[in-house]
């Protein structure tokens, strides 16, 4: 199939989405791995600006994990994905509830970090596996589009907390939907470790 063709395809799934909120990362579940690779696309774009880090040949992973890919050393990182977005807020728009909007402003400092620790924690778990010599490091990326979590609200929140550092998660970041902010890269990145 062309490659127009399998984009084409891809935009009409996309119009026919029940869950429009905070929908810029997601895609129907039939391209789950063309999402993740856009996702890690736009990270490690994002932490070259960053950080001036390279890294090639990234490619999907085994689930776990989602990415694989090689650092400008030579050294295998794997890179496990997650979106930080309000669940309850996606099931409200869905079933058309009017506690939709409450749901939408309900992030405020203590329960974004509250969330992002939960997730850490998730993950850290479903990673036992991964960290071994077969990577060199394990990063973790947050990818969010939520309305009321933009980078700078975010860094904010996050600026100065101690995180509970996991051991098989070597480093942990926060990737944000197109920001048109002129101060700001279109898709920052943020790291929490």
């Amino acid at each position: 199939m062309c490659q127009k063709k399998v984009f084409t395809e891809l935009i009409e799934d996309v119009k026919k989405q029940i869950r429009k909120h905070a929908s810029f990362f997601h895609y129907p579940r039939k391209y789950e791995k063309t999402k993740e690779l856009s996702i890690a696309i736009r990270f490690f774009e994002g932490l070259r600006s960053l950080e001036g880090r390279k890294f090639r040949n990234i490619k999907n992973g085994d689930d776990p994990p989602d990415i694989m890919a090689f650092n400008s050393l030579g050294e295998k990182i794997a890179l496990e994905l997650t979106e930080l977005v309000n669940e309850d807020a996606i099931n409200s728009q869905i079933q058309g509830k009017r506690s939709y909007f409450s749901e939408v402003v309900s992030w405020d400092k203590d329960n974004t970090l509250d969330e992002i620790q939960n997730i850490i924690n998730k993950k850290s778990k479903s990673l036992e596996a991964v960290y071994s010599d077969a990577y060199s490091a394990v990063f973790l990326l947050l990818f969010t589009d939520e309305p009321k979590l933009p980078f700078k609200r975010v860094n904010q929140f996050v600026n100065n907390h101690n995180w509970e550092i996991p051991l098989n998660i070597n480093e942990a970041y926060i990737l944000f939907s197109y920001t048109p902010d002129k101060d700001l890269p279109d898709y920052p990145v943020m790291k929490l470790w």
